[in-house]
C-alpha cells in the first residue's frame, strides 16, 4: 500500500489552475511534469515513479523519490522533497508544500499546492502549481490514507 498524504506528486490526468501570463511565456516556455507513482512498494517506504517533461531541455523524463520533511499534526499541510533523476543523467530537487484533502467516498484523495526547486546540478531554477490525485484509498486517521496509486501535473516557469 502506498503512504500517499505524505507524497502526493506532480501528475498526469489532472487539470491545474496555473496558466503562465504573457510576460511569463515570453520569458521561457512553461514547464510541465507529469507522474504517475508507483502502485506496489513496502509500508513506510518513499513513495517513487516515474516522470515526463515538456519545457525542460535534455531531461524529457526519468523516475523519482519522495522525502517527507514535515506535516502539520492534523495532516492537512504537508512538505516533501521529491528528486528527479533525468534520464540524461541530470537531477534536481523540489520542494512540494500540499494541502491534501480527507479520503473521499470513491476511495480516492485529492491534493493541491505548490513546488520550488531547492537544488539542481544543472543550475536549473523554477516554480509553479501542482495537483494530484490518489486511486485505491482507505484512510488512515482523519486525513492520511494508504492509496494503490497516484498521478500528477505540476505547471510552472523554470529558468535553465
Amino acid at each position: 500500500m502506498i503512504r500517499t498524504s505524505a507524497a502526493l506528486i506532480l501528475a498526469v490526468g489532472v487539470g491545474v489552475g496555473l496558466l503562465p501570463g504573457p510576460a511569463a511565456h515570453a520569458a521561457s516556455p512553461p514547464l510541465v511534469v507529469t507522474t504517475v507513482q508507483d502502485a506496489v512498494h513496502p509500508p513506510h517506504t518513499p513513495p517513487t515513479g516515474t516522470f515526463e517533461t515538456t519545457g525542460l531541455a535534455g531531461c524529457p523524463s526519468g523516475t523519482y523519490a519522495d522525502s517527507l520533511v514535515y506535516f502539520t499534526p492534523n495532516g492537512t499541510r504537508v512538505v516533501v522533497d521529491e528528486t528527479y533523476s533525468c534520464l540524461g543523467g541530470a537531477t534536481f530537487t523540489a520542494r512540494l508544500a500540499l494541502h491534501i484533502d480527507a479520503t473521499a467516498p470513491d476511495h480516492t484523495q485529492a491534493a493541491e499546492g505548490s513546488w520550488r526547486i531547492i537544488d539542481s546540478d544543472s543550475g536549473l531554477a523554477g516554480s509553479g502549481h501542482l495537483t494530484g490525485l490518489s486511486t485505491g484509498c482507505s484512510p488512515v486517521g482523519a486525513v492520511f490514507a494508504d492509496c494503490t496509486g497516484a498521478s500528477g501535473l505540476a505547471v510552472g516557469q523554470v529558468k535553465q
